[in-house]
């Protein structure tokens, strides 16, 4: 019973904002076993971001996360500090944004896959959500990344030391190596064929992709 109320309120205090029920189900933290963190600010053109506004995160059809911005008078930015739920790790994760100055819903870009008590982006370096795509060139140090799956090597690019990690479906780390500036490649021929996630972090992850051997 006291679930339901908290939903119902929930969506109540959504409906009294004028925010519009875009998500398919209740959202109720309760629902989940795991969380990871974000924050992020908006990069999206002709907006005026408000306290009113809100980012959202889904699995699929259904919200995992909510949260409206804050505005930090010491940088003088928006930032919006996410929590996103989920059951296990390697679910793929997407946002919409609702702009409360135009009253316009906008799919952004980003998606990423759930990692369990994962934190990305600081204040000092958020996380750039956005309604375009953004070059990797600009928004972080991965210039190229080139995958030969016959091979099973990765070749890298980077204007920064960064951390590779090569990971399994579980989380389990099968594999991982510090990379120095300029072209890093590496072998991966005695790891067995299947799918891995390969993430690239210089203390908040910057790229995560999943691929195949």
């Amino acid at each position: 019973m006291k679930l339901k109320l908290f939903s119902l309120c929930l969506w109540g205090v959504l409906i009294i904002s004028g925010l519009p029920l875009i998500a398919g189900e209740y959202y109720n933290p309760l629902d989940y076993q795991y969380n990871m963190t974000i924050t992020g600010t908006m990069v999206i053109d002709n907006i005026e971001i408000s306290g009113k506004d809100t980012l959202f995160a889904f699995a699929g059809e259904k919200c995992c996360g909510l949260i409206s911005p804050k505005f930090e008078s010491s940088s003088g930015r928006w930032f919006f500090y996410l929590v996103v739920y989920g059951n296990g790790n390697s679910e793929e994760i997407a946002f919409k944004y609702f702009n409360n100055n135009t009253s316009s819903i906008f799919d952004l870009k980003n998606s990423m896959l759930f990692e369990i008590d994962k934190i990305r982006g600081t204040p000092s370096e958020p996380y750039r959500f956005s309604d375009r795509v953004l070059s990797l060139k600009n928004i972080s140090p991965v210039q190229e990344i080139l995958i030969n799956s016959t091979h099973k090597t990765i070749s890298f690019q980077l204007d920064k030391t960064m951390t590779f990690e090569l990971v399994d479906l579980s989380g389990r780390m099968i594999y991982s190596s510090n990379l120095e500036i300029g072209r890093t490649t590496i072998s991966l021929r005695e790891i067995p064929g299947s799918l891995y996630i390969i993430r690239l972090h210089n203390g908040a992850i910057v790229h995560t992709r999943k691929i195949i051997f």
